[in-house]
C-alpha cells in the first residue's frame, strides 16, 4: 500500500494524486498542511515538505520525495497506463513542457497570486497585496498565451498523448481556478482543453476539495465555463 503525504491546494501534490489515480494505483492520504511546523512530510522530506510517497515494496519501505521524482517513479515502477510517451523525442516533449512550468510558474505566478489567494483568504492574514497580484495576473497570462499556442494545433500537451505534462499543468490551474483566477474566455483553445482535463475520473476527486470557509469559484467544478 502507498501513502501520500499532501496538501489539497499545493499543485504538486495534485499532480501526483492525479498520476496515481490515472494509473490505478491504491493509495492513502495524509494530510500535510505547510502551514504546520514539523508534519510529518517534513520530517520525511526537511527541504520541501508535502508531496511525499511512501511507497511499501517487496525490498521495503521506499521514501520519495520532490514531485518530478515521484511521477517519474510511479511510471517507471508501475508501467500500467504509462503517462509518458515510448518514443524518446515525445517523453523529450513532455520533459521540456514540465521542465517550463517548473522553472517560471512557481515564481512568476504560484509565488504571486496563489500565495496572496491562501495567506490572506485562507489563514485570513489581511488584505492580498494588490501589487503582487497584478503582477501575477501579468505573468499568468503570458503563460496562457504559450499554452493557447500549444493546444491549437496539439490534442495535449505535448502531442497527440495524455502525458504527465498535461496531468502538472492542469494541476497548477487548478489552484488558481479555484479563486476564479484564470480568464478562460480569452483562451478557447486552453479552455477546452482543461475542460477535457476536468471530464478525466482522476481530476474529478480533486475537484471535490474544498477549504474550510473559503468556497471556490461556481464554475470550479462545472464541466463548462
Amino acid at each position: 500500500m502507498r501513502t501520500l503525504y499532501h496538501w489539497m491546494l499545493d499543485p504538486y501534490s495534485r499532480s501526483v494524486r492525479i498520476a496515481l489515480a490515472e494509473k490505478k494505483i491504491e493509495f492513502s492520504l495524509k494530510e500535510a498542511s505547510p502551514f504546520e511546523d514539523q508534519s510529518e512530510a517534513q520530517k520525511l522530506n526537511p527541504i520541501g515538505g508535502a508531496p511525499v510517497l511512501v511507497d511499501m515494496t517487496g525490498a521495503g519501505r521506499v521514501v520519495i520525495s520532490e514531485p518530478r521524482a515521484i511521477l517519474e517513479y510511479l511510471d517507471e515502477v508501475y508501467p500500467g497506463y504509462p503517462l509518458l510517451p515510448k518514443a524518446p523525442v515525445d517523453r523529450a516533449e513532455a520533459r521540456w513542457v514540465m521542465g517550463w512550468l517548473e522553472r517560471g510558474f512557481e515564481a512568476d505566478v504560484n509565488e504571486t497570486i496563489l500565495k496572496e489567494r491562501i495567506m490572506m483568504r485562507y489563514l485570513r492574514a489581511g488584505r492580498p497585496n494588490t501589487e503582487a497580484l497584478r503582477l501575477g495576473a501579468k505573468a499568468l497570462e503570458g503563460y496562457l498565451k504559450h499554452l493557447e499556442a500549444l493546444t491549437a494545433v496539439r490534442p495535449y500537451l505535448a502531442g497527440e498523448d495524455f502525458t504527465l505534462a498535461d496531468i502538472s499543468v492542469a494541476a497548477h490551474l487548478s489552484c488558481l481556478d479555484y479563486f476564479g483566477d484564470v480568464v478562460w474566455s480569452r483562451f478557447e483553445h486552453t479552455s477546452d482543453w482543461y475542460l477535457r482535463m476536468k471530464s478525466r475520473a482522476s481530476f474529478r476527486e480533486i475537484l471535490k476539495d474544498s477549504l474550510e470557509g473559503v468556497l471556490p469559484a461556481p464554475h470550479y467544478a462545472e464541466l463548462d465555463f
